[in-house]
């Protein structure tokens, strides 16, 4: 984003990396090296330096080091953007309503949410297998940190309308449906809608209702 022209850009990071590392370097490094061949229309933005980067740029880079559920940082931003996180987050709504205090009035949100299987459960054929649990199972099996917190398409469109938000879902991806085993789910998914249990990957674009302040 600062490549392209961003003032400056937050990191909202429950659990940040190292930024500065080498194997962050060489990241930074294949972006420039790679720019123009998805972004030749956008010059890069030449006074950052991969081999300097973040320390360079500490005016306009930040890190918050909390979950994104709990932030309140006192300005309002043009894009608040994730790329499969939502999945992760401890409550969708409280994921929802920060668009309210978050976005400026004519911002955008954009949300990458891998509704699919993480970690070992992607080793089963049946792609569904990690919905098989009650909740009270699955939040035992793992800490909370990594696993999916399990909601699924329609949920999201819930949370986002209960923030009077508008949504517009740009990508749809489902998994085989011959591939799942319905009679093997735990009863709260078997009661789903199947178009919204079967989601593997959606992509949200979120904005503000006229006239909400």
């Amino acid at each position: 984003m600062l490549g392209a022209g961003a003032a400056h850009y937050t990191s909202i990071d429950r659990f940040p990396g190292n930024y500065s590392s080498p194997k962050a370097k060489e990241i930074y490094k294949n972006v420039v090296a790679r720019w123009n061949d998805f972004f030749p229309e956008i010059e890069w933005d030449t006074s950052i330096k991969p081999d300097g980067f973040p320390e360079n740029l500490d005016h306009r880079v930040r890190l918050i080091a909390r979950p994104i559920e709990t932030v309140y940082p006192g300005e309002r931003f043009d894009t608040l953007c994730s790329f499969q996180v939502g999945e992760h987050v401890s409550d969708i709504q409280a994921f929802a309503d920060i668009h309210n205090r978050l976005l400026k009035t004519d911002g955008v949100g954009l949300h990458r949410v891998d509704f699919g299987p993480h970690d070992v459960w992607s080793l089963y054929s049946d792609p569904t297998t990690f919905l098989r649990f009650p909740d009270f199972i699955w939040k035992l099996t793992g800490s909370n940190r990594g696993i999916p917190n399990r909601r699924r398409h329609h949920e999201f469109l819930d949370a986002f309308s209960k923030a009077d938000l508008d949504v517009d879902v740009l990508l749809l991806e489902h998994f085989d449906e011959s591939s799942v085993d319905f009679s093997t789910l735990n009863r709260r998914f078997r009661q789903m809608d199947k178009d919204s249990l079967l989601v593997k990957t959606a992509l949200y674009r979120v904005t503000r209702k006229a006239g909400y302040s």
